[in-house]
């Protein structure tokens, strides 16, 4: 879930940002860093509002495989030996 579907959820829902945080127990502030991006939303948190959102987990599994296997890709690949160095 991303921080835009989390923010679309909440205000479907009429839920404040306060009254969403007291539900899930965490403080306003951790939902504000979510739902702005500055923080990763918890795995598990994702889990249950994807679930509460309706939204398609196999897809999600999908996107999330297909990522990792980009990012081993990116692992493997040959570069030169300036480019991990900071100037």
């Amino acid at each position: 879930m991303t921080p835009e579907e989390l923010r679309t959820w909440r205000r479907e829902h009429g839920l404040s940002r306060r009254a969403l945080a007291e539900k899930l127990g965490v403080s306003s502030g951790a939902l504000y860093w979510w739902e702005t991006g500055q923080r990763r939303i918890p795995g598990p948190l994702v889990l249950a509002l994807r679930y509460l959102h309706g939204c398609d987990l196999d897809a999600a599994k999908k996107r999330r495989r297909r990522a990792v296997e980009r990012a081993h890709r990116e692992s493997l690949r040959p570069r030169m030996p300036y480019e991990d160095k900071f100037w």
